[in-house]
């Protein structure tokens, strides 16, 4: 069954992938191939310079007009955006090593990166307090489903960072 479910994951993502390299028109200043992990870091590649993307059976490799590849487990992955402007990624991260994701947020809210102890607070549009917690060693988790749908601000540390809750 796991075989199954991770082929059609994989399968899922080849289409997409094509999907989206072949009708983006190709912009040499921004349009690029981001992962980002579920620890909170990210890769980033021009699409021009990116010879190939192989969706193997456990992994996602990367392979670069300069012979430079990067694998990833497709454990280790939260998100894959193709043709995403690489300025853009500060939409996704406050800066640092922080990552909140993902920006529109239906149930749970991720964070990832900030020291351990560190408070975290959402707030609505309204200033009142949406959820709260404290970062711990690897990625803190906020059930938003019960927040009202709007804009929130996130407080991570000094970091702030807009979502949206839908």
């Amino acid at each position: 069954m796991k075989k199954l479910f991770t082929h059609q994951i994989r399968h899922a993502l080849a289409i997409a992938a094509i999907a989206a390299m072949s009708a983006l028109p190709l912009r040499a200043d921004g349009d690029s191939v981001i992962v980002l992990a579920k620890d909170g870091t990210s890769y980033t590649a021009k699409i021009a310079d990116v010879k190939r993307i192989d969706l193997g059976a456990d992994a996602l490799v990367i392979s670069t007009n300069g012979d430079v590849s990067t694998t990833y487990q497709y454990s280790d992955v939260d998100r894959i955006l193709i043709g995403a402007d690489a300025d853009g990624i500060e939409d996704i991260t406050s800066g640092g090593n922080i990552a909140i994701w993902p920006t529109v947020v239906t149930d749970n809210l991720n964070i990832a990166g900030a020291e351990a102890g560190t408070p975290v607070k959402v707030y609505g549009i309204n200033g009142s307090l949406v959820a709260a917690g404290t970062t711990a060693e690897g990625t803190l988790s906020l059930d938003l489903s019960s927040a009202p749908a709007g804009v929130c601000i996130v407080n991570v540390g000094t970091k702030t960072v807009k979502i949206i809750k839908k």
